[in-house]
């Protein structure tokens, strides 16, 4: 428990011969934590600095939701193979093993992360129509928005990548 003080991990470091796939894998990990990143921005790449770029948006955009209180995890005996978050009708999961992410009630967007090493993410949908938007390691949109109406869908999204779904 840490009252009213600020809870604070390591630093994150990295090389630029890292990959940018283990550079997002560094940052994904620490999304539900305030970001204390140490590295010289001159020496690391530009790939590396545009996932920087787009983690660092990502959870400027959504610290309420990332430093809510309403985190809840699975599996911490292997690693966390889940961690959410909830607040105020958002929900963000970082997908460490798990592959699932599911919506419920209640939640009208969510984020889902996949560092889990697997190349999809099974939405569990509740009934109604939702649209997703598939971003990859560089927070670049991959593809067009797309509609969703069935239960269960399969989709492609790419390590260190997101989906973001929102109720319509």
């Amino acid at each position: 428990v840490s009252s009213s003080c600020a809870v604070h991990s390591d630093m994150i470091v990295w090389a630029k011969e890292d990959s940018d796939e283990s550079v997002a894998s560094q940052l994904w990990g620490t999304v539900f934590t305030v970001p204390q990143i140490s590295v010289i921005f001159d020496n690391i790449t530009d790939s590396q600095k545009k996932i920087l770029k787009s983690y660092l948006d990502f959870w400027n955009e959504h610290r309420e939701t990332l430093t809510s209180e309403n985190i809840s995890a699975t599996a911490m005996a292997n690693g966390y193979s889940e961690v959410s978050c909830i607040n105020n009708g958002e929900k963000i999961t970082l997908c460490a093993s798990t592959t699932i992410f599911s919506m419920e009630e209640g939640v009208s967007e969510g984020y889902a992360i996949n560092i889990s090493g697997k190349d999809s993410i099974v939405l569990k949908l509740k009934k109604g129509a939702y649209v997703y938007e598939i971003f990859g390691l560089y927070g670049e949109k991959i593809g067009e928005t797309q509609t969703a109406t069935d239960v269960l869908i399969d989709i492609d999204v790419p390590y260190g990548g997101m989906v973001k779904v929102k109720k319509i």
